[in-house]
């Protein structure tokens, strides 16, 4: 990680930070749990909406 005047710059991917999160998600207190995981699912939503533009559709030879 650097460090940047008062600002931290991260050099993980958001994936990877957003991974570490919900381990960390694993606490007693059920509405953060709830908000993580909402988070997640706009998350993997807005990925697979990404990616899956990305992606070529195959084509099939005769």
């Amino acid at each position: 990680m650097k460090q940047t005047g008062q600002t931290r710059v991260m050099d993980m991917s958001l994936c990877e930070c957003m991974k570490k999160k919900l381990q960390q998600a694993t606490c007693d207190k059920i509405d953060w749990n709830r908000k993580i995981l909402k988070w997640r699912k706009c998350f993997k939503e807005a990925e697979k909406a990404i990616c899956g533009e990305c992606k070529k559709p195959d084509k099939k030879r005769k």
